[in-house]
């Protein structure tokens, strides 16, 4: 959850309920309880949930004291979502903050009546999450990057910053689901562009070797990476190809000729 859609989801989270920090600041007679649900990694989760801690913080709810946080992390492993989803919903949560598209779902799914607060969508009405973005509808609402609507404009940016490019690599991971609908942007941007695209597909960080070696031997230009948990993961290696991550020396020095 970046800082931006944290302050966001901790507005749209505290206007739901109307909660309020009594002047004389007593603790409740009942402890709000949020549930959280992520698609990330326990660690990724952890550092970009803080943003969203700190805001309430801020405005006086505090975790131990006046608040109470359940956790629940899906490791990169999206098919135990549902699972998770359910197993909070029987802990009775005044709201569930969902954290990814897959998260999202699967809270959808298990509870019709608890509101839930959503972060880091790409497409909230594509994903069949709400029905619009002014009127949402149901029990859901939250924040969206709009990023299908983003990535041809993206693709626009990368090629003012380098004007001779004119094959570019794409990073996505058909396991993440807005990443499927932004590679459909881009593949409708390019031929206007009159630039060649090479998608080269990462689930894993096993994978980067592979799809950026292919991306150099047929002499990518430049780059664009989608989004997606294991392009979070693995950012400093991906930019910074002189150090330890997933970017070989060898690799990226072939692919910069």
């Amino acid at each position: 959850m970046r800082f931006g859609h944290a302050r966001l989801a901790v507005a749209f989270l505290l206007g739901l309920f109307g909660w309020w920090l009594p002047a004389s600041a007593q603790q409740p007679a009942k402890v709000p309880r949020i549930a959280i649900l992520s698609d990330e990694t326990s660690s990724l989760a952890v550092k970009f949930f803080e943003p969203f801690s700190q805001g309430l913080r801020d405005l006086g709810w505090v975790e131990g004291q006046n608040i109470t946080f359940e956790r629940r992390y899906g490791e990169g492993e999206n098919k135990i979502l549902p699972s998770l989803a359910t197993g909070l919903v029987g802990l009775q949560p005044e709201v569930f903050v969902a954290v990814g598209t897959p998260a999202a779902r699967a809270a959808k799914i298990a509870t019709k009546v608890i509101p839930i607060v959503f972060a880091r969508i790409a497409d909230p009405i594509g994903s069949g999450l709400v029905v619009a973005l002014g009127r949402p509808g149901g029990n859901l609402t939250g924040v969206t990057s709009l990023s299908r609507e983003l990535a041809a404009k993206r693709l626009e940016l990368l090629i003012t910053a380098v004007p001779g490019a004119r094959r570019i690599g794409v990073l996505w991971d058909p396991d993440f689901p807005p990443d499927r609908p932004q590679l459909t942007e881009i593949e409708g941007a390019a031929p206007i562009l009159n630039l060649e695209l090479l998608p080269a597909e990462v689930r894993r960080a096993d994978d980067f070797q592979l799809s950026l070696r292919k991306m150099a031997e047929r002499h990518a230009d430049a780059m664009i990476v989608l989004p997606g948990e294991v392009f979070d993961a693995n950012a400093q290696g991906i930019a910074d190809p002189d150090g330890q991550g997933p970017v070989a020396n060898d690799v990226s020095e072939e692919g910069t000729r």
